[in-house]
């Protein structure tokens, strides 16, 4: 279950003229339960569509209010949080870091599976479930847009969350 409790994000914004900074709100206050294991959440460019996304997962905290996924506090326990909520940017090239996809996919499960060679296998497993086993050595740049968005998503979901 999600849970937001009057939950807002706020940023501060620097004032060009050199007087004090203010504060600006980016989103909320919301408060809402999803129960629902699927949601669509849609909106107009600059809505908080993104914002929402990132504080689901403990990328962005509440800056009051609180969100809580499956009875976990995205500020107390952000680490057990981001093992349970998979997050894909927008942008595969901000998210694909290593130089190959099987290498990428390795990187994910690194703090799961400790051993290199089970990681690779694993690795490459995921990568054949989703149709990329004959790009697995290939430089992850030589991928198309579509299979640099999919390699993203097959990073977050090897790691089950």
């Amino acid at each position: 279950m999600i849970e937001l409790r009057q939950a807002l994000v706020t940023a501060w914004t620097p004032d060009p003229s050199g007087g004090p900074d203010t504060v600006t709100r980016l989103l909320g206050p919301v408060s809402l339960t999803i129960a629902e294991r699927r949601v669509a959440v849609v909106g107009a460019n600059g809505s908080g569509k993104s914002t929402l996304a990132r504080l689901l997962n403990g990328l962005v905290l509440p800056s009051a209010g609180s969100v809580v996924i499956g009875g976990l506090d995205t500020a107390k326990d952000g680490p057990a949080v981001r093992r349970r909520v998979g997050f894909v940017f927008t942008d595969p090239d901000a998210q694909l870091v290593m130089p190959t996809p099987v290498e990428d996919v390795a990187l994910s499960l690194r703090r799961t599976v400790r051993d290199a060679a089970a990681r690779e296998e694993l690795a490459r497993a995921a990568l054949a479930r989703v149709g990329l086993a004959d790009r697995a050595d290939l430089p992850v740049h030589a991928l198309s847009g579509g299979q640099r968005q999919l390699l993203a998503l097959t990073s977050v979901l090897a790691t089950e969350p």
